[in-house]
Order: structure tokens, then sequence, then C-alpha cells
């Protein structure tokens, strides 16, 4: 009987740790608490840089201000100079001869001829002569202006050491100015 009744015990012991555990186990399980995202922050070095493809549409706003930094070198390889400047009054149906105008050190020239008269729009005729072999002058250009044309201009690759200028006018006394510039660069 003793043994009957330790085994009793141990049963109703058993049975009731077993009800516990099953009593616990069938409770309601609480959820962990959550938290709140938070932000990813991820730096990049300048030997990591992050890698951009395509176009990105800009507009500029407001004001802006644009600057150099240290002293530019600027090189300015040769100029423009005047070669020759002369004005004169003749009368009508002569020519004027101007020249010759050394044009040796420039590689390009600009001719310019205006002439002013008391007829309401003069006419004349520039001729450019430029230097040939034996000191002889060859007709490089024969051009045709007027005072409302804003007078004569023509740029030249240097055509040879030197120029002359004929300047003609059929309509009647007139002033005339010529201007020679030389670039040597």
């Amino acid at each position: 009987m003793q043994g009957t009744m330790k085994f009793w015990k141990r049963l109703v012991f058993a049975s009731g740790l077993g009800l516990v555990l099953l009593s616990v186990s069938l409770a309601e399980a609480q959820a962990a608490p959550t938290t709140q995202p938070q932000p990813v922050v991820v730096t990049n070095t300048a030997s990591q840089p992050v890698p951009v493809t395509g176009s990105v549409a800009a507009a500029q706003s407001g004001s802006w201000t644009v600057g150099i930094s240290g002293t530019p070198t600027v090189n300015v390889s040769g100029s423009t100079v005047v070669a020759f400047d002369d004005s004169r009054s003749y009368p009508a149906n002569t020519s004027q001869f101007f020249g010759p105008i050394d044009v040796s050190a420039y590689k390009q020239i600009r001719i310019a001829v205006g002439a002013q008269d008391t007829l309401a729009d003069p006419t004349f005729q520039v001729r450019v002569y430029t230097s040939g072999p034996n000191n002889t002058y060859c007709l490089l250009d024969d051009l045709q202006g007027s005072l409302s044309s804003g007078g004569v201009t023509k740029a030249y690759d240097v055509p040879g050491r030197s120029i002359y200028l004929s300047v003609f006018s059929p309509t009647g006394a007139i002033f005339i100015e010529a201007t020679v510039w030389g670039r040597t660069n």
C-alpha cells in the first residue's frame, strides 16, 4: 500500500506540474516592444564617391558671382596699329595718290577710305596698288564708294612690301580721308 500511495502521490504531483506548465504555455504571449524606424546615414569618402549617371535639369536662381582664382596668364601675340592716316581736299575729276605705304611688317592690313562733298552723296573710286618685282606696282583692287555707303573698307593678307592708294571722284570737289591698319599676328 505504501508503494501504491507513493505512486499516486507522484502521479498527482506530476499531473499538477503538467497543469501548471500547460496553463503557462496557453497564456497569451505578448509581442516584443516595437521601436520607430531610424534613418540610415551613409557617408562616402573622396576615394569612394557616389556614381552619378544621366543629366539633371537645373536653372539659375538669384544672382550669381563668378570669379577667377589667382592671376591668369594672358598672352597677346601681335597687335593692330595705324600704319597710315592722311586726309586731303582736292578738286573734281582729279586723282589723289597716297603712298607708298610700307606694309612689310604686317600679316594683314585693312584699308578704309571715307569722303565728304558739297553734293548730297559723293561717289568715289579707290584703286589699291601693290608692289611687284623690280619696283613696279600692280592693280590689286578697284573699289567704289559713296558717302551714303559709309565709304570703303576692305581687309587684305599683305600683298607685298608696300601699297599705293589712288582716289578719284567725278562728282565734284571732295575731302577724302584714307587710313590703313596693320595687324602683326
